[in-house]
């Protein structure tokens, strides 16, 4: 799934460094457009979904977070403004 390819050390959790590193892999950009997600601003997308603030996204973050913005970009805008 989307998660274990973004989790690129299989440590269990995605760092901002690694959602970065696969934003290039268009496989992956596809899988998110398909959710309706603009993977364009990796920084705000990791802040959006990173609930707990502990700079990792497990899988249940990545999954309810994914959901939670599904839709198009201007609902990762809503959610920038709102935070």
């Amino acid at each position: 799934g989307v998660f274990r390819d973004v989790d690129v050390d299989g440590s269990g959790t995605i760092s901002l460094a690694e959602l970065e590193s696969c934003l290039d892999n268009p496989d992956l950009q596809a899988a998110f457009n398909a959710l309706g997600l603009d993977v364009s601003d990796a920084k705000t997308l990791f802040r959006l979904l990173d609930a707990d603030g502990s700079d990792e996204l497990d899988v249940e973050e990545f999954v309810v977070g994914c959901v939670g913005l599904k839709g198009s970009a201007k609902a990762l805008d809503m959610e920038a403004l709102m935070k």
